[in-house]
């Protein structure tokens, strides 16, 4: 069986996290660090900000939560906008907290992000999420273009939510901040379960100013960072040599894939990120069709139809290793022809 459907590093994790932890075991016994106070050390270190601006959380779903939360709690009606397709935990955790959640519809958002500043002035809404890189499309936001974004909505007090959960896959300083947290209404989600493929751990967490962090550290349920997700964390941070292999790896394998899809007639999403979209409509096979026939072969892709903005001709594929990749081109030309 070969799951394409999740983006994780196919490298797998690191065979030292996992001798790390197997250390750490007996240290189960004792209750974890409630605020992971000493994790955050090590992440301000990292990223070069000050402990008080991060917040730690059961992965990166629980801080967007967290943060809607927030936004609940100081208004009764809040409205929040994302720009589809993307990835719907935002739209989920706005309507669970009684928020109004509309979107645009931007397959590219570098060419639009002049007509998304234009309507978030407009509209003012109280929350905005951006996705970089974007899933699915795999869109890596313009650094600039990102900064003019957040910039339009800081003038109006709007949130902005800045999810770089798959950016380690695509830049060796995804750590470094250009950017004065304080002077910012504005969150940066980063995931480490994608990059170094630990999602059962759940290990997330937030860049922000101290008075957002400390409003959503009141949130918080205090044990929700286990012990063992603050060791691999920490373990993490000193693995640059592994992430470099990864981006090599995902780097060449992904335009290997383009190039097969290309070839057999899909229209591919120029991606950046360790996942491809797909626009199968050229070939008049529905995303959940090639899903049904690639899993009687064991293989396993993500067709896009409860994404906003994409339709039934939508697939979402993971970049695996050069032969898996190899069999999923080949098992789709089987199914092309």
């Amino acid at each position: 069986m070969i799951d394409f459907s999740a983006n994780i590093n196919p490298l797998g994790h690191p065979p030292i996290l996992k001798d790390k932890l197997a250390l750490e075991l007996d240290n189960l016994i004792h209750y974890p660090d409630a605020h992971g106070n000493l994790l955050k050390d090590e992440l301000s270190k990292a990223h070069n900000v000050s402990s008080s601006q991060l917040i730690i959380g059961n992965g990166v779903s629980e801080i967007i939560d967290l943060v809607v939360m927030s936004k609940a709690l100081e208004k009764n009606a809040f409205s929040a906008l994302t720009i589809t397709p993307t990835f719907s935990e935002y739209s989920r955790a706005v309507k669970a907290y009684g928020g109004s959640s509309y979107h645009l519809e931007y397959i590219n958002i570098n060419d639009n992000y002049l007509k998304i500043i234009e309507y978030i002035k407009k509209d003012e809404p109280d929350l905005v999420f951006l996705c970089s890189p974007n899933n699915p499309t795999g869109e890596l936001i313009n650094a600039e273009k990102l900064n003019c974004m957040i910039e339009a909505c800081n003038q109006i007090k709007t949130t902005v939510i800045v999810d770089h959960s798959f950016l380690p896959f695509v830049k060796k300083e995804w750590k470094k901040i250009d950017k004065d947290l304080e002077q910012l209404n504005a969150v940066f989600l980063y995931s480490l379960t994608k990059i170094y493929a630990t999602p059962g751990l759940r290990t997330g967490y937030a860049l922000s100013s101290t008075s957002i962090t400390k409003q959503i550290e009141k949130l918080r349920n205090q044990w929700s960072i286990n012990y063992l997700a603050q060791v691999a964390i920490k373990e993490c941070l000193k693995l640059g040599g592994f992430e470099d292999k990864t981006r090599k790896l995902v780097s060449c394998e992904r335009e290997k894939l383009l190039t097969g899809l290309i070839k057999l007639g899909f229209k591919p999403f120029n991606s950046t990120a360790n996942f491809i979209l797909v626009d199968s409509s050229t070939k008049g096979l529905s995303g959940t069709y090639l899903f049904n026939e690639l899993a009687k072969k064991g293989i396993f892709i993500r067709p896009c139809t409860n994404f906003d903005g994409l339709g039934e001709y939508f697939f979402r594929i993971a970049v695996r290793l050069p032969r898996e990749n190899e069999q999923l081109l080949e098992e789709l030309k089987c199914i092309c022809s």
